[in-house]
Protein backbone atom coordinates (compact mmCIF):
# COMPACT_ATOMS: atom_id res chain seq x y z
CA UNK A 1 0.00 0.00 0.00
CA UNK A 2 1.34 3.45 -0.84
CA UNK A 3 0.70 6.38 1.40
CA UNK A 4 -2.23 8.67 0.68
CA UNK A 5 -2.78 8.28 -3.05
CA UNK A 6 -5.25 10.18 -5.24
CA UNK A 7 -7.96 12.14 -3.53
CA UNK A 8 -6.91 10.70 -0.16
CA UNK A 9 -3.41 12.03 -0.72
CA UNK A 10 -4.76 15.49 -1.51
CA UNK A 11 -6.78 15.45 1.70
CA UNK A 12 -3.80 14.22 3.70
CA UNK A 13 -1.76 17.15 2.43
CA UNK A 14 -4.55 19.58 3.38
CA UNK A 15 -4.73 18.25 6.90
CA UNK A 16 -2.22 19.46 9.43
CA UNK A 17 0.46 16.99 10.45
CA UNK A 18 -0.63 14.58 13.19
CA UNK A 19 -4.24 15.71 12.77
CA UNK A 20 -5.95 12.31 12.91
CA UNK A 21 -5.93 9.62 15.58
CA UNK A 22 -6.45 5.96 14.68
CA UNK A 23 -7.87 4.57 17.92
CA UNK A 24 -7.72 0.91 16.84
CA UNK A 25 -4.81 -0.78 15.05
CA UNK A 26 -4.07 -4.50 15.33
CA UNK A 27 -0.38 -3.99 14.68
CA UNK A 28 0.56 -7.30 16.30
CA UNK A 29 -1.41 -9.13 13.60
CA UNK A 30 0.77 -11.35 11.41
CA UNK A 31 -0.20 -9.23 8.40
CA UNK A 32 2.21 -6.59 9.73
CA UNK A 33 4.97 -8.97 10.82
CA UNK A 34 7.43 -7.89 8.12
CA UNK A 35 6.81 -4.16 7.81
CA UNK A 36 5.23 -2.72 10.96
CA UNK A 37 7.72 0.17 11.04
CA UNK A 38 6.95 1.10 7.43
CA UNK A 39 3.21 0.96 8.16
CA UNK A 40 3.66 3.40 11.04
CA UNK A 41 5.79 5.66 8.84
CA UNK A 42 3.14 5.71 6.08
CA UNK A 43 0.52 6.67 8.65
CA UNK A 44 2.65 9.56 9.91
CA UNK A 45 3.20 10.82 6.35
CA UNK A 46 -0.58 10.80 5.85
CA UNK A 47 -1.07 12.84 9.03
CA UNK A 48 -2.30 9.90 11.10
CA UNK A 49 -0.62 9.93 14.51
CA UNK A 50 -1.12 8.95 17.34
CA UNK A 51 -1.93 5.29 16.77
CA UNK A 52 -3.49 3.13 19.46
CA UNK A 53 -2.41 -0.51 19.26
CA UNK A 54 -5.12 -2.91 20.35
CA UNK A 55 -4.58 -5.49 23.08
CA UNK A 56 -6.85 -8.51 22.56
CA UNK A 57 -5.28 -10.93 25.06
CA UNK A 58 -2.61 -10.76 27.72
CA UNK A 59 -0.06 -11.94 25.14
CA UNK A 60 -1.24 -9.48 22.46
CA UNK A 61 -1.35 -6.66 25.01
CA UNK A 62 2.28 -7.34 25.92
CA UNK A 63 3.22 -7.42 22.25
CA UNK A 64 1.38 -4.14 21.66
CA UNK A 65 3.20 -2.61 24.61
CA UNK A 66 6.56 -3.69 23.21
CA UNK A 67 5.75 -2.36 19.72
CA UNK A 68 4.53 0.96 21.11
CA UNK A 69 7.90 1.47 22.75
CA UNK A 70 10.07 0.14 19.93
CA UNK A 71 8.50 1.86 16.94
CA UNK A 72 8.47 5.40 18.33
CA UNK A 73 12.29 5.59 18.32
CA UNK A 74 13.70 8.16 15.93
CA UNK A 75 15.52 6.68 12.93
CA UNK A 76 17.79 8.50 10.45
CA UNK A 77 15.05 8.33 7.81
CA UNK A 78 12.52 9.72 10.26
CA UNK A 79 14.84 12.53 11.30
CA UNK A 80 15.19 13.53 7.64
CA UNK A 81 11.39 13.63 7.27
CA UNK A 82 11.14 15.81 10.37
CA UNK A 83 13.80 18.17 9.02
CA UNK A 84 12.04 18.50 5.66
CA UNK A 85 8.65 19.06 7.32
CA UNK A 86 7.05 15.90 5.94
CA UNK A 87 6.16 14.92 9.49
CA UNK A 88 6.17 17.02 12.64
CA UNK A 89 7.93 14.50 14.86
CA UNK A 90 8.28 10.83 15.78
CA UNK A 91 5.01 8.89 15.62
CA UNK A 92 3.04 8.63 18.84
CA UNK A 93 2.19 5.04 19.70
CA UNK A 94 0.06 3.86 22.61
CA UNK A 95 -1.67 0.59 23.46
CA UNK A 96 -4.62 -0.92 25.27
CA UNK A 97 -4.59 -3.72 27.83
CA UNK A 98 -7.42 -6.20 27.60
CA UNK A 99 -8.98 -9.51 26.61
CA UNK A 100 -11.26 -9.66 23.56
CA UNK A 101 -14.46 -11.71 23.89
CA UNK A 102 -13.02 -14.22 21.41
CA UNK A 103 -10.22 -14.84 23.93
CA UNK A 104 -12.41 -14.70 27.06
CA UNK A 105 -12.08 -18.48 27.36
CA UNK A 106 -8.42 -17.89 28.26
CA UNK A 107 -9.39 -15.83 31.36
CA UNK A 108 -7.84 -17.16 34.56
CA UNK A 109 -7.63 -16.07 38.20
CA UNK A 110 -4.43 -14.15 37.38
CA UNK A 111 -5.60 -12.35 34.21
CA UNK A 112 -6.94 -9.26 35.94
CA UNK A 113 -3.64 -8.74 37.78
CA UNK A 114 -1.69 -9.24 34.55
CA UNK A 115 -3.80 -6.60 32.81
CA UNK A 116 -3.39 -4.27 35.78
CA UNK A 117 0.39 -4.58 35.52
CA UNK A 118 0.29 -3.79 31.79
CA UNK A 119 -2.02 -0.83 32.43
CA UNK A 120 0.67 0.76 34.63
CA UNK A 121 2.89 1.25 31.58
CA UNK A 122 3.00 4.95 30.59
CA UNK A 123 1.92 4.10 27.04
CA UNK A 124 -1.21 2.19 28.10
CA UNK A 125 -4.22 4.45 27.58
CA UNK A 126 -7.26 2.15 27.96
CA UNK A 127 -8.59 -1.15 29.23
CA UNK A 128 -9.75 -3.42 26.42
CA UNK A 129 -10.51 -4.56 23.84
CA UNK A 130 -13.26 -6.14 25.89
CA UNK A 131 -16.93 -6.82 25.39
CA UNK A 132 -19.34 -9.34 23.93
CA UNK A 133 -19.41 -11.09 20.55
CA UNK A 134 -22.48 -13.25 20.06
CA UNK A 135 -21.91 -13.42 16.32
CA UNK A 136 -19.06 -15.91 16.37
CA UNK A 137 -19.26 -17.18 19.95
CA UNK A 138 -15.62 -18.23 20.03
CA UNK A 139 -15.95 -18.17 23.83
CA UNK A 140 -19.04 -19.29 25.78
CA UNK A 141 -21.38 -16.38 26.40
CA UNK A 142 -21.30 -16.61 30.18
CA UNK A 143 -17.50 -16.63 30.04
CA UNK A 144 -17.56 -13.55 27.81
CA UNK A 145 -19.79 -11.75 30.31
CA UNK A 146 -17.53 -12.68 33.22
CA UNK A 147 -14.42 -11.37 31.44
CA UNK A 148 -16.26 -8.18 30.51
CA UNK A 149 -17.39 -7.54 34.10
CA UNK A 150 -13.86 -8.12 35.36
CA UNK A 151 -12.47 -5.58 32.91
CA UNK A 152 -15.20 -3.05 33.66
CA UNK A 153 -14.29 -3.39 37.33
CA UNK A 154 -10.60 -2.97 36.52
CA UNK A 155 -11.25 0.17 34.48
CA UNK A 156 -13.30 1.63 37.34
CA UNK A 157 -10.60 0.72 39.85
CA UNK A 158 -7.87 2.39 37.77
CA UNK A 159 -10.01 5.23 36.42
CA UNK A 160 -9.00 4.31 32.87
CA UNK A 161 -11.13 4.62 29.73
CA UNK A 162 -12.54 1.55 28.02
CA UNK A 163 -12.14 0.22 24.49
CA UNK A 164 -15.27 -1.87 23.96
CA UNK A 165 -16.38 -4.51 21.43
CA UNK A 166 -19.98 -5.50 20.79
CA UNK A 167 -21.37 -7.60 17.97
CA UNK A 168 -24.90 -8.99 17.92
CA UNK A 169 -25.03 -8.56 21.69
CA UNK A 170 -26.42 -5.09 22.32
CA UNK A 171 -29.08 -6.06 24.89
CA UNK A 172 -26.70 -8.14 27.01
CA UNK A 173 -23.98 -5.50 26.67
CA UNK A 174 -26.33 -2.89 28.12
CA UNK A 175 -27.43 -5.30 30.85
CA UNK A 176 -23.86 -6.04 31.93
CA UNK A 177 -22.91 -2.36 31.87
CA UNK A 178 -26.09 -1.14 33.61
CA UNK A 179 -24.72 -1.22 37.19
CA UNK A 180 -21.57 0.60 36.05
CA UNK A 181 -23.66 3.22 34.26
CA UNK A 182 -25.95 3.77 37.24
CA UNK A 183 -28.92 2.42 35.30
CA UNK A 184 -29.94 -0.35 37.70
CA UNK A 185 -31.59 1.98 40.21
CA UNK A 186 -29.26 1.03 43.05
CA UNK A 187 -25.84 2.41 42.11
CA UNK A 188 -24.31 5.64 40.87
CA UNK A 189 -22.53 5.87 37.56
CA UNK A 190 -18.88 4.94 37.92
CA UNK A 191 -17.93 3.87 34.39
CA UNK A 192 -15.01 5.87 32.97
CA UNK A 193 -15.29 7.25 29.43
CA UNK A 194 -15.75 4.44 26.93
CA UNK A 195 -15.93 3.91 23.17
CA UNK A 196 -17.82 1.18 21.34
CA UNK A 197 -15.21 0.56 18.69
CA UNK A 198 -15.69 -0.64 15.10
CA UNK A 199 -19.43 -0.08 15.36
CA UNK A 200 -21.50 -1.92 12.75
CA UNK A 201 -24.78 -2.34 14.64
CA UNK A 202 -28.21 -0.83 14.31
CA UNK A 203 -29.24 2.80 14.52
CA UNK A 204 -31.25 2.00 17.67
CA UNK A 205 -28.18 0.50 19.35
CA UNK A 206 -26.02 3.47 18.36
CA UNK A 207 -28.62 5.90 19.70
CA UNK A 208 -28.76 4.08 23.04
CA UNK A 209 -24.98 3.99 23.40
CA UNK A 210 -24.81 7.72 22.73
CA UNK A 211 -27.72 8.36 25.14
CA UNK A 212 -25.83 6.70 28.01
CA UNK A 213 -22.72 8.75 27.29
CA UNK A 214 -20.57 6.37 25.26
CA UNK A 215 -18.49 7.26 22.22
CA UNK A 216 -18.77 5.44 18.90
CA UNK A 217 -15.83 4.41 16.72
CA UNK A 218 -16.26 4.00 12.96
CA UNK A 219 -13.93 2.17 10.56
CA UNK A 220 -13.60 1.75 6.80
CA UNK A 221 -16.86 -0.20 6.91
CA UNK A 222 -18.63 3.12 6.46
CA UNK A 223 -17.01 3.41 3.02
CA UNK A 224 -18.21 -0.01 1.82
CA UNK A 225 -21.00 0.31 -0.71
CA UNK A 226 -23.41 -2.30 0.65
CA UNK A 227 -22.12 -3.25 4.08
CA UNK A 228 -21.75 0.38 5.08
CA UNK A 229 -25.01 1.67 3.66
CA UNK A 230 -26.94 1.58 6.94
CA UNK A 231 -24.03 3.25 8.73
CA UNK A 232 -24.10 6.15 6.27
CA UNK A 233 -27.87 6.48 5.99
CA UNK A 234 -29.12 5.55 9.47
CA UNK A 235 -26.34 5.43 12.06
CA UNK A 236 -23.90 8.28 11.43
CA UNK A 237 -26.58 11.01 11.33
CA UNK A 238 -27.51 10.01 14.90
CA UNK A 239 -24.00 10.40 16.30
CA UNK A 240 -23.00 13.92 17.35
CA UNK A 241 -19.50 14.87 16.23
CA UNK A 242 -18.48 15.24 19.87
CA UNK A 243 -19.24 11.53 20.38
CA UNK A 244 -17.43 10.19 17.32
CA UNK A 245 -13.98 8.66 16.86
CA UNK A 246 -12.16 7.27 13.82
CA UNK A 247 -10.23 4.05 13.41
CA UNK A 248 -9.19 1.45 10.87
CA UNK A 249 -9.17 -1.81 12.87
CA UNK A 250 -6.26 -2.58 10.54
CA UNK A 251 -5.48 -4.97 8.93
CA UNK A 252 -9.23 -5.53 8.72
CA UNK A 253 -11.99 -3.31 7.30
CA UNK A 254 -10.27 -1.94 4.20
CA UNK A 255 -12.48 0.93 2.99
CA UNK A 256 -12.51 -0.06 -0.69
CA UNK A 257 -11.12 -3.59 -1.11
CA UNK A 258 -12.17 -7.04 0.02
CA UNK A 259 -10.58 -10.47 -0.06
CA UNK A 260 -6.93 -11.15 -0.72
CA UNK A 261 -4.55 -8.21 -0.98
CA UNK A 262 -6.96 -6.06 0.99
CA UNK A 263 -4.80 -5.26 3.98
CA UNK A 264 -6.00 -2.09 5.65
CA UNK A 265 -3.42 0.28 7.15
CA UNK A 266 -3.66 3.14 9.64
CA UNK A 267 -3.22 5.70 6.85
CA UNK A 268 -6.69 4.68 5.65
CA UNK A 269 -8.05 6.70 8.58
CA UNK A 270 -7.95 9.54 6.05
CA UNK A 271 -10.51 7.68 3.90
CA UNK A 272 -12.77 7.12 6.91
CA UNK A 273 -12.57 10.81 7.78
CA UNK A 274 -13.38 11.81 4.20
CA UNK A 275 -16.49 9.64 4.14
CA UNK A 276 -17.68 10.86 7.55
CA UNK A 277 -17.29 14.47 6.41
CA UNK A 278 -19.13 13.74 3.16
CA UNK A 279 -22.07 12.08 4.93
CA UNK A 280 -22.34 14.81 7.56
CA UNK A 281 -21.89 17.62 5.05
CA UNK A 282 -18.94 19.21 6.82
CA UNK A 283 -15.39 20.05 5.78
CA UNK A 284 -12.87 17.25 6.23
CA UNK A 285 -10.88 19.48 8.57
CA UNK A 286 -13.95 19.88 10.80
CA UNK A 287 -14.47 16.12 11.08
CA UNK A 288 -10.75 15.61 11.68
CA UNK A 289 -10.52 18.24 14.40
CA UNK A 290 -13.62 17.00 16.26
CA UNK A 291 -12.72 13.32 16.23
CA UNK A 292 -9.11 14.02 17.16
CA UNK A 293 -10.19 16.21 20.06
CA UNK A 294 -12.47 13.42 21.28
CA UNK A 295 -9.73 10.79 21.13
CA UNK A 296 -7.09 12.99 22.75
CA UNK A 297 -9.49 13.94 25.54
CA UNK A 298 -10.98 10.51 26.31
CA UNK A 299 -7.68 8.62 26.19
CA UNK A 300 -5.70 11.52 27.73
CA UNK A 301 -3.10 11.22 25.01
CA UNK A 302 -1.28 14.44 25.89
CA UNK A 303 -0.89 13.18 29.45
CA UNK A 304 0.29 9.81 28.15
CA UNK A 305 2.82 11.51 25.91
CA UNK A 306 4.23 13.42 28.86
CA UNK A 307 4.40 10.25 30.95
CA UNK A 308 6.20 8.48 28.11
CA UNK A 309 8.85 11.17 27.92
CA UNK A 310 7.36 13.37 25.22
CA UNK A 311 7.36 10.89 22.35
Amino acid sequence: EGEGEGEGGDVARRLAADSLVDIGVNLTNRAFKKDAAEVVARAALAGVSPLMLTGTSVKASRESRDLSHRLCIETPAMMKQIQTGEISGPPELYFTSGVHPHDAKSWTASTRDELRTLAADPRCVAIGECGLDFNRDFSPRDVQEHALREQLELACELGMPLFLHERDAHERMMAVMAPFLGLDGTTERRLPPAVIHCFTGSAAAAAQYVAVGLYVGLTGTICMEERGRHLREEVLPLIPLDRLMLETDAPFMHPTKQGRNSRCEPHHTVDVCMKVAEVLGVEVEVAAAATTTNARSVFRLDHARARAGGR
